[in-house]
């Protein structure tokens, strides 16, 4: 997946044309870890694209925010457009999860769904 470092900045601006867009597909993280898809600890812009189909290597459900995990206090995941679809966690936040120490989430657009 994608890992953003604290003061890093990650834009996922991919236009969706036809079937090419920007996708983030099919990332494994280990078991008792965290976002599979991705772990941000600076700044995640998510204005179009897929996050999807995210987990555990060794359990599928075994991971804590598997398609984003805002984990750190000075983290920010900004989501625009896009969907996050598809992952699966039995922890917190299949499709996105925010940790303690107030990380910031905000959601203007797009869509987050199927995230058993």
């Amino acid at each position: 997946g994608v890992y953003v470092l604290a003061n890093g900045t990650f834009d996922m601006n991919a236009p969706v044309e036809g079937n090419n867009a920007g996708i983030i597909k099919e990332n494994k993280a280990a078991s008792g870890k965290y976002g599979a898809g991705v772990l941000v600890y600076g700044t995640f812009n998510m204005n179009e694209g897929t996050i999807s189909n995210h987990g555990s290597e060794d359990n599928p459900l075994d991971v804590e925010g598997a398609g984003v995990c805002i984990y750190d206090n000075a983290a920010e995941f900004v989501m625009n457009g896009g969907e996050i679809r598809d992952n699966f966690s039995s922890k917190a936040g299949a499709g996105v999860s925010v940790r303690a120490n107030a990380p910031i989430f905000t959601m203007n657009g797009g869509m987050i769904y199927h995230t058993p």
